[in-house]
């Protein structure tokens, strides 16, 4: 029943729950400069600017997740791995909705439990969410350089290929 009360909180938000997003001709090319210029707080409450983790010349993979999401938990660690692997990519945890939508503390202990070595964001105001259209978790996303959307899917990519 608590599944099923947070999934029709989170399409009340516009975001699909634990779905497979289909392939839309909508999905975005590249995030605002303005966009990648904004000061998000990671959970720690540390500033995460987009653009300066781009001009640091990596690649940055923006993986939307939530808690209590069984697709996003089997995901977790291929991108654990992806992490530790690729020195040339950061990997940014992205958990949206305000915070009346998202248990603080579930997130911690979920961030603990998964062994997640990347920082996770909040996107509170569904500002990030909704300019990469993201309509249900897990979502990844890698962007180049220039804010770029380089892969959009809901598994990880041929990080090898990609990289």
């Amino acid at each position: 029943m608590r599944f099923v009360a947070v999934c029709a909180l989170i399409a009340g938000l516009g975001l699909g729950a634990c779905s497979t997003p289909k392939a839309e001709n909508s999905a975005p090319q590249a995030l605002s400069s303005q966009l990648l210029r904004t000061s998000w707080s990671d959970i720690a409450g540390n500033p995460v600017v987009l653009a300066d983790e781009l001009a640091t010349g990596k690649k940055v993979t923006l993986v939307f997740w939530q808690a209590w999401c069984a697709p996003c938990r089997a995901e977790a660690p291929h991108l654990v791995a992806a992490s530790r692997k690729y020195s040339d990519m950061v990997i940014l945890g992205v958990v949206s909705g305000p915070d009346e939508a998202v248990d603080a503390a579930l997130l911690e202990r979920t961030v603990a439990e998964w062994g997640l070595p990347y920082r996770t964001i909040r996107d509170r105001t569904l500002e990030l969410t909704r300019a990469l259209d993201v309509r249900g978790t897990p979502m990844i996303v890698v962007l180049g350089s220039q804010g770029q959307v380089l892969f959009r899917g809901n598994r990880s990519p041929d990080w090898d290929a990609l990289l």
